[in-house]
């Protein structure tokens, strides 16, 4: 890079940015405020410490780059890791000391001391135990501020029966926050569930039944209320293990919850049902969308993914760039609304990318966008590696074979290495009738869950990350 513009085919300046970028960036910067004053200072306002990122302000929605992708291009799926992710390489503790409540994602205030709480009491024999003690000749712990995981552990007690972790108590006062590693989520996703509140009349919201964002409540067959089942007080789980814990208790997910049995302070946050969920969009004239959850049982929704919300984003359009618009009675096929917008239903599609060798890793930077995980999170032989062709990318199969969750390894020319997986997700377009529209845009990554007990300052500080290194490394 030598400082001169860039020219298009006819000899044009190419914009470095246009309005849309302007108007995209701004919203991974919301959520910012000052810190606390402090007592040394003169003055109302701390501008002196870094600001501090206050979750639940932040703009939630997907953003797109300045180069043609979204911000989350390259970060691998939150729902590719594997099963125990916080005993695997790459996993991050953080130390609170005495504190028992998490500082980058969010428990109630209750947590800290309440004889109700159930606390993640790692077993004595645990190798995580062991690591975050670092126990010194005398037997003493001597905790570090920070640990990572270097290589694979495997579980012991109570490890084994949860699908994540979120603080875990070393010793009787001594506790760590688990960091889970940065990773995106779609926001159009495969057979969609809804979650419920404690109370039935508090606005709904869909998730991805593949992540661990929902604790279960399992309910007799004769009525909606129910209990929670949990290994330690907070817990999330998947849509398969909420199931499971149900089924071990000869109960039932219900399709909602009327009320959950137990202290109040213990059921904050949302949990499984056994309801179905459609996800909408609706489309302004411009080609920019907004996301909208729509249970099959219809109950009042979380405001931003409401029928009734405005937080519309730019997409990038394949297949020409077609989409629907009022203009063309929204082709017909989509839901005219009186403010002016299709509202459409939508599908997900994942489709293999290359079946086989790329011929280089230019090829690779091309067409892949999705990112994947370092394949040495995975058990020893999940995959296979070989050096491509023109000896500038690695790909690493499964089954000796290319498919979907084939992973290619390369360095850009900044000496950054990327994983990639294999990939290519459209969100298509559906009639109100069922069938595809043909008409369709490449998914949404994003930082922030949609699920307000899920939004959180660490992936607020990923999301900024993220922004950061676009500004700094893009062409």
């Amino acid at each position: 890079m030598d400082g001169s513009p860039k020219l298009d085919e006819n000899g044009n300046t190419i914009l470095a940015y246009t309005n849309d970028d302007i108007e995209s960036f701004s919203r991974a910067w919301t959520g910012f405020d000052l810190q606390s004053q402090r007592g040394n200072m003169e003055g109302h306002n701390n501008e002196v410490d870094p600001m501090r990122i206050i979750a639940d302000w932040r703009d939630r929605f997907p953003k797109t780059d300045t180069t043609g992708g979204y911000i989350g291009d390259g970060y691998p799926l939150c729902s590719d890791f594997p099963s125990k992710s916080f005993l695997r390489k790459g996993a991050q503790y953080r130390l609170l000391g005495s504190s028992k409540l998490p500082e980058l994602v969010e428990d109630s205030v209750h947590f800290k001391g309440t004889e109700d709480i159930k606390r993640l009491v790692l077993d004595q024999q645990s190798s995580l135990r062991s690591l975050l003690c670092n126990e010194n000749q005398a037997g003493i712990c001597n905790f570090k501020n920070i640990i990572t995981l270097h290589t694979n552990y495997d579980c012991t007690g109570i490890e084994c029966d949860v699908d994540t972790v979120r603080v875990v108590q070393v010793e009787p006062d001594l506790f760590y926050e688990f960091v889970h590693p940065p990773c995106i989520t779609f926001s159009f996703y495969k057979d969609p569930v809804k979650l419920s509140p404690r109370n039935y009349a508090s606005p709904l919201i869909c998730a991805d039944p593949k992540l661990a964002v929902a604790s279960a409540v399992c309910c007799s067959t004769s009525n909606n209320i129910g209990n929670i089942i949990s290994e330690y007080s907070g817990e999330r789980t998947t849509f398969k293990t909420a199931q499971t814990r149900c089924s071990n208790a000869s109960k039932l997910l219900r399709d909602s919850i009327t009320a959950i049995n137990g202290p109040t302070i213990l059921s904050d946050g949302y949990f499984w049902t056994s309801d179905s969920c459609l996800l909408q969009v609706k489309i302004r004239r411009d080609g920019t969308l907004t996301i909208v959850h729509k249970p099959s049982s219809f109950m009042r929704r979380v405001n931003h993914v409401d029928v009734e919300n405005e937080n519309y984003y730019k997409v990038h359009w394949e297949r020409g760039g077609d989409y629907p618009t009022v203009d063309n009675d929204c082709d017909g096929v989509c839901e005219v609304l009186p403010e002016g917008v299709c509202l459409c239903n939508t599908g997900v599609t994942e489709n293999t990318v290359f079946r086989g060798m790329p011929s280089s890793k230019v090829e690779i930077i091309e067409k892949l966008s999705v990112g994947a995980l370092d394949p040495s999170i995975f058990d020893t032989g999940t995959y296979t590696s070989t050096i491509g062709s023109s000896g500038d990318f690695i790909v690493y199969l499964k089954d000796n074979k290319f498919s979907s969750e084939s992973i290619f390894e390369y360095q850009d020319d900044k000496g950054r290495t990327f994983f990639m997986k294999n990939i290519h997700s459209s969100v298509h377009l559906r009639a109100r009738e069922g069938g595809n529209t043909g008409q369709s845009f490449r998914n949404t990554p994003q930082f922030m869950s949609f699920i307000t007990s899920e939004t959180n300052v660490r992936d607020a500080q990923y999301e900024t990350e993220a922004v950061l290194d676009h500004y700094f490394f893009h062409d």
